[in-house]
């Protein structure tokens, strides 16, 4: 009865240590299940209006990196599309470089949201693919400042925080008031951007686009840019509840709302306006 406890015994200690001498002459089978390539950096950088530059540095461990692809996607496409990056020199240590043009027919509205992921392939055909990283552009040109309360965001620049904490609170009480006209509050979070100038401005709508009011909405994007001189201009009673309306209408109205006339549309802002021009009161 010993000896036959003692024959188990000894041949389970064998089949382990067979076990581990197997994992110790062959550990690349452990290794294999090990990706080789390892992204150290990651970044996007827009420069607007003119281009955003989608960077990726990465090592690898057993071969040299020979293809890079970065897949786009913003809020106006479907599917992400490849962007190929040229190789020349296929090391282990890279960093690839994707510039995409956001200017002219290329143009991206501050606002639009974009997704990408990376893709890297080695000489050994091993392939890595990165997280998916996703942004929002802003027009990159001013050192923005932002307070909200509520949905309500307003970002402005170059001015004092007493000028936003104005700005803000006659945005809550325009919102309100178009509110109970519409007859519902908003659904989502209302971004307004507030332009110094009108060159300003109009440097950050798309080529051929004049705002002779000086504001525009993008319901889409659920956010509205005006400008605004002082806490006294006339655009904090024109122009915000306009656009305001705008965009609390095409919240309460969702994709109904895309088959309004554009006469009604523009009637509502309008008619929400706390200021109107001769010609309008008569």
């Amino acid at each position: 009865m010993f000896a036959r406890h003692t024959r188990y015994l000894l041949i389970f200690v064998i089949g382990i240590c067979l076990s581990l001498l197997i994992l110790t002459i062959h550990p690349s089978r452990t290794l294999a299940a090990t990706n080789p390539i390892t992204v150290t950096s990651q970044t996007d950088t827009v420069t607007f209006p003119k281009s955003i530059d989608f960077q990726v540095s990465a090592t690898d461990l057993s071969s040299t990196i020979t293809n890079g692809t970065v897949f786009i996607k913003d809020s106006n496409t479907l599917y992400s599309t490849p962007h190929s990056v040229n190789i020349a020199a296929p090391a282990h240590t890279i960093t690839l470089h994707n510039y995409e043009d956001i200017s002219g027919a290329n143009f991206a509205t501050p606002g639009t949201k974009v997704t990408y992921y990376w893709q890297l392939q080695d000489g050994q055909g091993n392939t890595y693919t990165s997280p998916t990283q996703t942004f929002t552009i802003t027009d990159t040109r001013f050192a923005w400042q932002h307070l909200n309360k509520g949905v309500m965001q307003v970002n402005w620049y170059n001015r004092s925080v007493d000028f936003g904490q104005t700005v803000l609170a006659q945005a809550n009480t325009s919102l309100n008031r178009i509110a109970a006209n519409l007859g519902g509050s908003a659904i989502l979070p209302i971004n307004l951007w507030i332009y110094q100038t009108t060159k300003d401005f109009q440097g950050s709508l798309p080529p051929g686009t004049y705002e002779w009011v000086g504001g525009i909405a993008f319901p889409k994007f659920d956010q509205a840019s005006i400008v605004v001189q002082n806490p006294n201009d006339v655009t904090l009673i024109r122009d915000m509840p306009h656009e305001l309306t705008h965009l609390l209408f095409h919240q309460l109205g969702g994709q109904n709302s895309i088959y309004t006339p554009t006469w009604f549309d523009e009637g509502l802002a309008v008619y929400n306006q706390t200021y109107h021009e001769a010609a309008m009161k008569q």
